[in-house]
């Protein structure tokens, strides 16, 4: 298993979980191109790409991801705001609750922004073990510290 990043920051957020078999993205901020390279035009592997808020930075090329068939993913809180700004609406996930995505198991859990609806994401697959994603958090109120996380 490998994870790709993409980009990281204002300018746009994009990353790749590969493995052999499937592909999971997370956010969809940068450009399909950039992602189709780094993924090797791969689009039938990928699973699906979850987002964890809706600013541009994370969310902006939404479309143009589900263009190329990927479902893309979002918390039911964000999945609204998503909608509104950009009109796709994703497949909503119910917080703190496990959403099977191809073989990965990901639970989006909220994670303070500013007032933004936003969500960390915590993922397991068989070849990863457990990685725990946050992102343009305040705090994180939970405690992880139990829950065997290989990769932050």
């Amino acid at each position: 298993m490998l994870m790709k990043c993409i980009n990281s920051g204002s300018s746009g957020n994009g990353y790749a979980l590969i493995s052999d078999d499937e592909i999971l993205l997370i956010e969809c901020g940068v450009p399909a191109k950039e992602m189709l390279r780094a993924i090797d035009y791969r689009t039938g592997k990928v699973a699906g790409c979850l987002i964890s808020h809706e600013h541009g930075d994370h969310a902006k090329y939404i479309k143009q991801y589900m263009k190329y068939g990927i479902k893309c993913y979002t918390s039911d809180e964000v999945q609204e705001r998503i909608e509104t700004i950009y009109g796709e609406k994703t497949i909503g996930m119910n917080r703190m609750h496990v959403a099977k995505i191809g073989s990965f198991q990901v639970i989006p859990f909220q994670s303070p922004h500013n007032g933004t609806e936003c969500d960390g994401f915590l993922i397991k697959h068989e070849k990863i073990g457990c990685l725990l994603f946050i992102t343009d958090a305040e705090y994180c109120k939970y405690d992880f510290s139990k829950m065997g996380i290989n990769h932050a």
